[in-house]
């Protein structure tokens, strides 16, 4: 289900994800992106 919250956690979370990606810490990056797909 989308909330706004989740939104917003979806586009701030993509784009510290891709820095993080950017900085190798795949393990991080792999937690916001489990994170966003649980809903």
């Amino acid at each position: 289900m989308i909330t706004e919250g989740n939104m917003i956690l979806h586009i701030t979370g993509t784009k510290h994800g891709l820095q993080i990606l950017a900085t190798g810490d795949v393990t991080l990056w792999r937690f916001f992106y489990d994170v966003l797909c649980i809903d």
